[in-house]
């Protein structure tokens, strides 16, 4: 559940985008590449949890172990600076997320001019005050409940994207698609190639959902256990991401398919 939970975000909405620039053939190829390759990363990771019959529990502690104080203090800093980096646009699209509905509901009552709970900075704030006492958590231990509540609203918002689209499909270009320079074209395919590979990252924190599983009844841990719940997990958040994005794709084709906040072709709210 906690890889799921880290695998899919709310950036599966946005995965039509990458689409574009790359068609479906490019997309599907990439899709599988990336799966193939965090799928097996994932794996050797696995493996080192236990390293001389002392478990890994953290991600720098197994750098420590492997690499000594040196690799550990310049892993850990790349570590945090990704886990940053990853939780900025996650507050930004909540804060977003939260005005855009208040100004629905503000909308529904009337009010959609004097609503004083759809600025963008209120929300932020509220947001963040809410994830403040998640982050005090000592271990993954204690958030069985919140990855339970992640996954089915991943599982939600997948599905509308998905009905939605596929409600109203169209025909995206095989081959993806150019508009400005070669310059452009190939920073736009690579921007694309990007946002595929680094939607199916979670090894940052995939140590510390390993400690949280039960051993197989070796020596080693719960090495087996957690290389299935990989397979699972990967193979299952691969699929959502695939089928998505292809599905999104087909509604808005050379468009701007980011479907987050959109309207379809026909005006209806997407």
């Amino acid at each position: 559940m906690h890889v799921i939970t880290a695998i899919i975000g709310a950036g599966v909405l946005s995965l039509p985008a990458a689409m574009v620039p790359l068609g479906y053939a490019g997309g599907s190829i990439c899709f599988l590449l990336f799966g193939l390759i965090t799928l097996y990363t994932a794996h050797l990771l696995s493996d080192t949890y236990c390293i001389n019959g002392l478990r890994q529990r953290t991600y720098t502690a197994l750098v420590d172990t492997v690499f000594g104080r040196k690799g550990e203090i310049a892993v850990a800093w790349i570590q945090l600076v990704n886990l940053i980096l990853t939780a900025w646009p996650y507050q930004i699209l909540g804060a977003k997320t939260m005005a855009a509905l208040a100004k629905e509901a503000c909308g529904a009552f009337g009010k959609a001019d004097s609503c004083p709970m759809d600025k963008y900075f209120i929300m932020c704030l509220i947001f963040g005050a809410i994830q403040l006492p998640f982050s005090m958590v000592p271990s993954l231990e204690h958030l069985e409940w919140a990855s339970v509540v992640g996954t089915v609203a991943s599982a939600i918002y997948s599905a509308a994207a998905f009905g939605l689209s596929a409600s109203k499909f169209g025909k995206g270009p095989v081959l993806g698609s150019a508009w400005g320079s070669p310059e452009a074209d190939a920073w736009t395919q690579l921007s694309a190639v990007g946002t595929i590979l680094f939607s199916l990252s979670f090894a940052y924190i995939l140590v510390e959902i390993q400690d949280t599983l039960h051993g197989d009844g070796t020596p080693r841990g719960p090495i087996r256990p957690m290389k299935r719940a990989c397979n699972w997990a990967i193979g299952s958040s691969l699929a959502v991401y695939y089928a998505v994005a292809c599905a999104g794709y087909s509604v808005f084709g050379d468009t701007d398919a980011n479907v987050l906040g959109k309207k379809m072709p026909d005006g209806e709210f997407f």
